[in-house]
């Protein structure tokens, strides 16, 4: 996904697929932010975590639609849509 979307999407995707916590995603942000012209608008970055959940979770649910029976598919989407349920700001 880098490089080809929003950062604002890129960016909070490795927040997500790195499983870094609030301090580190403050840490990391803070860290991008020093070398570029980063703004970090807290909203615009919210909303794509909301995005980006609601991504993984569909994919799930796309996955499980298509046949694959894996347990992993179902156990993807109903992790994300608690974690939509319980979203915190960044």
């Amino acid at each position: 996904m880098a490089g080809r979307g929003d950062i604002y999407f890129d960016l909070i995707s490795f927040v997500h697929f790195h499983k870094l916590e609030n301090e580190e995603t403050q840490l990391f942000l803070d860290a991008y932010a020093a070398v570029s012209d980063f703004n970090r608008p807290t909203e615009k970055l919210n909303r794509m975590r909301t995005a980006l959940r609601l991504r993984e979770c569909l994919w799930g649910f796309t996955q499980t639609h298509n046949g694959f029976s894996d347990s992993f598919y179902s156990d993807c989407s109903a992790h994300h849509l608690k974690a939509l349920r319980e979203l915190e700001d960044i």
